[in-house]
């Protein structure tokens, strides 16, 4: 027969290790809803970017440029995340693109001017002489650059 202290050393683990599993349970819940909440929140239409402004576009139309940034914003991060976040939104890639796409940009600026809103302001270059190969012609600016 288990003495009286024996007893009550059983009943102290047991207490102690349904205390560790509730514990791991709740914690375990805690991070799920909060894993949850935080991929709600960052694809969620409320803090995406819906409206592109773009200024100082003369020569070349604007809704190029509009596409050019709708095609680089379009997918997800790690397949989970929206690229469209307000504040993280692949900047890097945007200006990258546009001199890719654009080569006769001479600078891009882009700005989260307000909330939803993405700014594209652009200067394009001006075209000092008009440069021909055999079957392609280039324009050139006034620093020597072909475009």
């Amino acid at each position: 027969m288990a003495s009286h202290r024996e007893i009550l050393k059983a009943n102290r683990r047991t207490r102690r290790k349904r205390y560790f599993q509730r514990s791991a349970i709740i914690a375990a819940l805690i991070i799920l809803a909060l894993s949850l909440s935080g991929w709600y929140l960052w694809n969620s239409p409320t803090l995406a970017l819906t409206q592109i402004v773009v200024a100082g576009a003369e020569v070349i139309p604007i809704e190029r440029f509009v596409a050019t940034v709708d095609e680089t914003l379009a997918g997800q991060y790690f397949s989970f995340f929206s690229r469209r976040v307000n504040w993280f939104y692949p900047q890097q890639a945007l200006l990258e693109a546009l001199h890719r796409q654009f080569p006769g940009l001479a600078a891009v600026r882009i700005t989260n001017s307000s909330f939803g809103t993405l700014r594209v302001e652009i200067e394009e270059r001006r075209p000092l002489a008009l440069w021909c190969g055999k079957e392609v012609c280039y324009f050139m600016d006034r620093t020597g650059l072909l475009y």
